[in-house]
């Protein structure tokens, strides 16, 4: 069994850059996205973190691994987030 746990903000995710959440659930299939650096990726596991804390514009910590996955939403590539944190 995988355990995911949502880092708080007290601890940077480790090996984490700075990114800001945005919620694309107006278009068919898509939700919460992340722009790093001026791109867009789609989290394929947002849902296994506590994400009460976002909102649109948040900015965030976050480690991951892109997935090359194809998706409903295509507006990025896919991502699996192994950390998540508010900046």
């Amino acid at each position: 069994m995988l355990l995911f746990i949502s880092c708080n903000k007290d601890r940077a995710c480790p090996g984490s850059v700075n990114g800001v959440m945005h919620n694309y659930a107006g278009l068919d299939g898509c939700g919460w996205v992340i722009e790093i650096n001026g791109s867009i990726y789609e989290p394929i596991n947002i849902n296994d973190f506590n994400v009460d804390f976002l909102m649109e514009g948040k900015k965030v910590n976050v480690s991951y691994e892109e997935k090359g996955m194809a998706s409903i939403c295509m507006v990025g590539p896919t991502i699996f987030i192994s950390c998540l944190s508010e900046n």
